[in-house]
């Protein structure tokens, strides 16, 4: 399944909301990947989510 969510905040992602991010999908055992300007992440790995530098 497949589905895509638009970034609103006129911060992007930066630490806090990554945080979150990643807390939020840690109970699940599925594959979840962020995906920014073609290069796609693990949602479970905060470090990975800053990488993309989401504006």
């Amino acid at each position: 399944m497949k589905k895509m969510y638009k970034i609103t905040s006129p911060e992007g992602i930066h630490a806090r909301p990554a945080a979150l991010l990643v807390t939020a999908v840690n109970p699940f055992e599925s594959d979840i990947q962020l995906t920014y300007k073609g290069k796609s992440v693990n949602l479970m790995s905060i470090m990975g989510v800053m990488s993309l530098g989401v504006t």
